[in-house]
């Protein structure tokens, strides 16, 4: 799984909402966002990014994109990218953890030896 760039993130969170509505993309061709704070054009731009990147399928009809649909990626980037970050805290709170009791053990072998 890509990570992805803050913008994108943030896009592939307010589109959520609208997949498989064929009306989300009638409002985008007509310049008009239904997303709120973001132009059409960038949301435009960044769905064809998530595309490439397999968060999400564009469907078209004579043309024109219709309709999208989120993939397993798309639909889970939330929840993985919390876990990926649970896990690096973790894991350097563990090496914290390891270096600390190792700095106890040689303060107390240095107070026992003096």
């Amino acid at each position: 799984m890509p990570k992805l760039t803050k913008s994108l993130a943030e896009t592939l969170a307010a589109i959520t909402p609208y997949e498989n509505d064929s009306d989300f993309m009638k409002q985008i061709y007509e310049q008009q966002s239904p997303v709120g704070g973001l132009p059409p054009e960038r949301v435009a731009s960044d769905m064809r990014e998530l595309k490439d990147l397999g968060y999400l399928e564009l469907f078209q009809y004579q043309g024109k994109i219709d309709s999208f649909r989120l993939m397993a990626a798309g639909r889970d980037y939330r929840r993985n990218r919390i876990g990926e970050v649970a896990k690096a805290v973790l894991r350097y709170a563990f090496q914290l953890l390891v270096g600390a009791s190792g700095g106890l053990v040689v303060l107390l072998l240095g107070r026992l030896l003096a």
